[in-house]
């Protein structure tokens, strides 16, 4: 075997409590079928490195914890728009529980072993499979390791211990929000409160409920009429809110398990009020999983010229810098948060953390996929062109906001917005499912 060839083999690896590893160098056409060898024998948790990740990687970045870590190749972020990685995501190491009720599911028809990293994410997003922690590591960053600066144990851990609550609004498949929420009970670090808004009809009201029911630590909210769009449900849920600080969710993603522990720590610096994450993309119609990344600097990038420079959903708020830019308008459905953003723009520092913590799903009843809604759509770019142009005035000193289209507008529907559960008692919640095992 030549050097050259050897550089595109996958490797794929079997891991025993005690460090013990089953190793295998092969090409993609045997990689599946070395993994399936090495699942039916006696191993605690299964690693697949595509040939772009094992480059980068260090053998003592494998360990047979339980649950699902995905990576890929550290790269540097970008300083303006949103950046795509070359190679999909597609290397990972889970529990080998896992990864033999995938297995069994699959057909030797439905592709190779590329395709596995996607399968393992998409059913967990579609609540067919359960694992403890989810997290994604970069390999090779510069500067030796591969855990994040921010994640030092010094007053960043006291700031990190501030409670916070996270929001969400749903409307959508049951299957969707359970997921979400099996994931959110597996995050670390101090959350509080979880408050989701119903932006449902009737007849989807029952299997919510059942949901509701098995998450009885979470505060449920309906909305009437429906529906009313996600900035009046998450609206609704901020003014219920008295934590420091607001964590958004969208109820058809994924969070990561270590999300919060790892977006806390940029609070310590006063100015700072608004901090995301890059994402990992889900692409249910391709079928991949994709590697986004955004700006550090948030508001450098915006200094710039408008671009796509922070995922709403991934981000923590101060409550607030929140309420000092003037919360959410509600007479639109879609951009919002990017309204919200250009407003916060000019009160408070916004960042990105050089971490993937969130998994987004790209998928066909998405608001930024919908043919009429979608991004690049006639009616996404009517409703965001009068922002960036006022953006822009107020940036010169030509217009104030209040006098601006980026000022906060009230939508002229009466909505209703019922509890629909019991608020749980004031002790600490960690994870709000037995199987927090993070």
């Amino acid at each position: 075997m030549t050097a050259a060839s050897s550089r595109e083999n996958w490797l794929v690896v079997g891991l025993r409590n005690g460090g013990e590893k089953i190793v295998r160098e092969v090409p993609e056409p045997l990689a599946l079928a070395a993994a399936r060898e090495i699942a039916s024998g006696e191993v605690n948790a299964l690693a697949v490195l595509s040939p772009s990740t094992r480059a980068v990687f260090g053998e003592t970045e494998l360990g047979a914890d339980i649950g699902l870590t995905v990576f890929l190749p550290w790269q540097r972020p970008p300083v303006l728009g949103l950046k795509f990685d070359r190679h999909d995501v597609q290397s990972f190491c889970c529990s080998v529980a896992a990864i033999r009720v995938l297995l069994g599911r699959m057909g030797d028809s439905e592709g190779g072993i590329g395709v596995l990293c996607f399968k393992l994410l998409a059913e967990i997003a579609q609540g067919g499979l359960v694992v403890g922690c989810l997290v994604v590591r970069q390999v090779g960053r510069l500067g030796g390791g591969i855990e994040s600066a921010s994640n030092g144990k010094s007053a960043a851990q006291q700031d990190s211990a501030m409670p916070a609550t996270i929001v969400m609004a749903h409307r959508g498949l049951a299957r969707h929000l359970r997921a979400a929420l099996s994931r959110i009970a597996a995050i670390r670090g101090p959350h509080r409160r979880v408050l989701v808004g119903l932006d449902i009809d009737a007849l989807e009201l029952d299997s919510c409920e059942r949901v509701a029911a098995d998450f009885p630590l979470v505060e449920f909210f309906r909305v009437r009429p429906t529906p009313a769009g996600p900035y009046v449900v998450r609206k609704n849920l901020i003014d219920r809110a008295t934590d420091p600080f607001i964590v958004f969710h969208d109820s058809d993603d994924l969070s990561c398990s270590d999300r919060i522990e790892k977006l806390m720590p940029s609070f310590v610096d006063p100015d700072v009020g608004l901090v995301g994450s890059h994402e990992l993309r889900l692409d249910e119609l391709a079928r991949r999983v994709i590697a986004v990344r955004y700006p550090q600097d948030v508001n450098g990038a915006l200094s710039v010229g408008p671009a796509p420079v922070q995922l709403h959903p991934s981000t923590i708020i101060r409550r607030e810098v929140y309420q000092r830019v003037g919360g959410f308008s509600t007479h639109v459905v879609f951009s919002g948060d990017t309204q919200l953003l250009l407003r916060a723009f000019f009160h408070t520092t916004v960042r990105n953390v050089d971490e993937f913590l969130y998994v987004r799903r790209k998928h066909a009843d998405a608001l930024t996929v919908r043919p009429d809604t979608g991004n690049g759509t006639p009616a996404r770019m009517r409703t965001e062109a009068p922002w960036w142009s006022d953006f822009a005035r107020v940036k010169a000193g030509h217009r104030k906001i209040e006098e601006s289209s980026l000022r906060r507008f009230e939508s002229q529907i009466a909505y209703a917005f019922e509890r629909m559960s019991r608020h749980p008692d004031e002790r600490e919640v960690r994870g709000l499912t037995a199987h927090d095992q993070c």
